[in-house]
């Protein structure tokens, strides 16, 4: 088991290097293939509970390696497309294998010191992966932002933990994870941790980097809104393994989070460019994420991380297709009936209840969820259901088969992982996070339609022919 699990840590990094060297007589896409399938192989015969010097997989940190495995090899499939025949692929495809690796890495870790080295390597190579991929010019390139996010960010972490361990002279990075450190080291090691989280997510205060990454080529932006930016809720909750929970620190993050997702979610559809509407809806994701880990539901931000990874890596990558697909729909004659109001709000109302029942039925962090994509569906459906349907009853069922489907997922795969020892340091109550959603579905809402309004007022109002000019003596 620890031979397998060396390889699988090694594998990427390996393949890194032998894509240049090998490029004259074996193919990039076969040395691509060939790395991660050996890692992703190799990682599920170690199975967790390996061991191998700074790295040890709970459960929690397998099956986060395992989802970044399969999107880096999907990711790497398409640059290997795209780029072929192009003399900057080699150096594309041997850096972003080198970043799958260190994510890899990040989760796999069992110690500080390989956290802390797998999170700053990851950082460094992100920003070279777009710095090689982007346009010449000061404004124009997202490298120079993110070096700087990550630049502020990850020095406060460092400091942050080199604090803690020069002030507790019995702690070690090199030991293993446990409830060890108290007091004010335990406040600066959960703060630094949130702020490091918050800048890879985006969450800055002046132009997000993850939104400046549409400049950069597709496979960059899919590998990077795909298992990058997701690594924050992992740091959270290996800090929280050390230092446990800070409850005004993470009402402070939640707190942030609801700001950005306020001040963020009207501006995604008011883009015109679908790789910038995927870059915006990953900020608010990543802040839906962050603040389901600072409300104490650490399975909930995981299995959203994971399943956002996988989509918004499909979106990316279809992009162009979506495009043309999106304008045959627009051409196309809309077909069936639509629905009344009342009916509308009864089948919406219907879908909430469901949400409920089975939420508190399967238990977990299932209520949770469902107080979430509870309301998420029934936007959907409302939303939806405005426009001719030609298929009510597969409409209104496939949301509710979804949600059903995900709080099983959900509930089953807490049970696995077994995450309840940090949720019940502190949680808050299970509708919190719906409330929250609500707001910004509520604010979005109310923007549109104070929107709508001033444009109707702007329509009626009667614009007559200027008549003829009058001078008037001074």
């Amino acid at each position: 088991m620890t031979f397998a699990l060396s390889l699988s840590l090694l594998s990427p990094i390996l393949g890194a290097l032998l894509i240049g060297s090998l490029d004259r007589f074996v193919s990039r896409r076969v040395v691509v293939l060939a790395s991660l399938l050996f890692s992703l192989t190799m990682l599920v015969v170690a199975r967790p509970g390996a061991h191998v010097g700074w790295w040890s997989p709970d459960r929690l940190g397998w099956f986060l390696a395992v989802a970044s495995l399969i999107m880096g090899l999907c990711v790497c499939h398409y640059a290997v497309r795209q780029f072929a025949g192009e003399a900057r692929g080699r150096a594309f495809l041997a850096m972003a294998l080198t970043i799958i690796g260190c994510v890899v890495s990040t989760d796999l870790s069992s110690t500080t010191l390989s956290l802390c080295l797998s999170w700053v390597s990851t950082s460094v190579f992100t920003v070279l992966l777009l710095r090689l991929g982007g346009v010449a010019g000061r404004t124009s390139s997202p490298w120079r932002r993110a070096a700087m996010t990550f630049i502020v960010c990850d020095l406060i972490l460092l400091v942050a933990i080199a604090s803690t361990y020069a002030f507790s002279h019995r702690l070690s990075v090199l030991s293993p994870w446990n409830d060890r450190i108290h007091g004010v080291a335990s406040v600066l090691f959960v703060a630094g941790a949130m702020v490091a989280a918050a800048g890879r997510a985006g969450l800055t205060l002046r132009r997000s980097w993850v939104i400046d990454t549409v400049n950069a080529p597709t496979p960059a932006s899919a590998l990077l809104h795909a298992g990058v930016v997701n690594a924050g809720a992992l740091l959270i909750f290996r800090v929280q393994g050390i230092a446990g929970s800070s409850i005004p620190l993470e009402l402070m993050l939640a707190a942030t989070c609801l700001v950005v997702l306020v001040t963020l979610a009207p501006r995604i559809h008011a883009r015109v460019d679908l790789k910038g509407q995927l870059a915006a809806s990953t900020v608010a994701q990543m802040s839906l994420m962050l603040t389901a880990m600072a409300l104490g539901y650490p399975l909930l931000a995981f299995t959203h991380a994971v399943g956002h990874g996988l989509y918004k890596a499909g979106r990316f990558m279809s992009a162009g297709g979506a495009i043309d697909q999106r304008a045959r729909l627009r051409r196309r004659r809309p077909r069936g009936a639509v629905l009344s109001r009342r009916a509308r709000s009864l089948a919406a109302l219907t879908l909430g209840v469901v949400a409920a029942t089975w939420g508190a039925s399967v238990g977990g962090d299932a209520p949770a969820l469902m107080g979430v994509f509870g309301p998420a569906a029934m936007v959907v459906w409302w939303a939806r259901s405005a426009t001719p349907l030609q298929s009510v009853v597969t409409v209104w069922s496939g949301l509710a088969l979804a949600l059903l489907t995900y709080g099983a997922f959900v509930a089953e795969l807490g049970r696995l992982l077994a995450l309840s020892r940090v949720a019940a340091q502190w949680q808050a109550p299970w509708w919190s996070l719906g409330v929250l959603v609500l707001v910004v579905v509520g604010s979005t809402a109310w923007r549109r339609f104070q929107s709508s309004v001033s444009s109707r007022l702007a329509d009626s109002v009667d614009v007559r022919s200027p008549g003829p000019r009058v001078s008037v003596p001074s």
